[in-house]
């Protein structure tokens, strides 16, 4: 796994960058720290994005959910199972409309960012920081306190067809999960239930104070209709969901 650390001295900000884990890029910022202790504060994020990039990545042939899914592994690790327990509790707090289990394979591309997310906010929380963003590909975010010169973290949504903003999303202990087809990634979203792909030209925005929860929603709300999103709402009362017909 490529990383990537820098810290400024005269500001106290220290970045990350990871040039590719889970499928995706991830970065973090964290303001008002010293540098050793955002390089402990580093390497901990790492070696748990790098542990679990291994576990779970369907597309390593290497990761036991890859061999899992190819039949090599008949029983799951206790790190799998626990994975998949909490997969599972999703798909009971969603009535289905979220699963980790397709055709006899597992999945956790709609959830895994989520988890890192809030392993890493916890991560914040006990190591004393207060002010910082990670960003996973852009669709899984997380804003801890506030940016250095403003009340919160701000994050610009547009439409993916036409470049279009559709909203600002502010961050404050927050994180938020954008879920969507796009004109070159469509179609990657399957109803658990049913087996079919969502094609719909729909955006759907997650806010909520735990990071698993947002993108586990996310997901659920493109599969979800009217009637089911709404029920969504009031199961996880803390979230706020926003759909948008793009």
């Amino acid at each position: 796994m490529k990383t990537e650390f820098s810290y400024e001295k005269d500001l106290r900000i220290a970045s990350g960058n990871v040039e590719r884990v889970m499928g995706t890029r991830f970065g973090m910022i964290v303001t008002d720290i010293e540098e050793r202790a955002a390089r402990s504060l580093w390497d901990a994020a790492c070696a748990y994005l790098e542990e679990s990039d291994t576990l779970l990545d369907r597309f390593n042939p290497e990761s036991e959910v890859a061999r899992f899914n190819a039949g090599l592994v008949k029983e799951p690790s206790a790190r799998l199972r626990a994975w998949m327990g909490l997969g599972d509790s999703y798909a009971e707090r969603t009535d289905g409309l979220f699963s980790v289990r397709y055709g006899g394979g597992l999945d956790f591309g709609g959830l895994a960012k989520g988890a890192a997310l809030s392993f890493i906010a916890d991560l914040f929380r006990r190591r004393g920081v207060h002010d910082a963003f990670v960003d996973f590909g852009g669709s899984s975010i997380f804003g801890a306190g506030h940016h250095p010169y403003g009340p919160s973290w701000t994050v610009g949504v547009t439409d993916p067809y036409t470049g279009a903003q559709l909203t600002e999303i502010s961050l404050r202990d927050e994180a938020m999960s954008t879920s969507g087809n796009t004109p070159r990634y469509g179609g990657h979203i399957v109803d658990p239930r049913t087996g079919e792909r969502v094609l719909s030209r729909r955006l759907v925005i997650v806010k909520a104070p735990d990071a698993t929860d947002a993108e586990v929603l996310s997901t659920a709300a493109m599969v979800a209709d009217e009637k089911e999103r709404k029920e969504l709402e009031k199961r996880f009362s803390s979230a706020e969901i926003l759909i948008f017909e793009v």
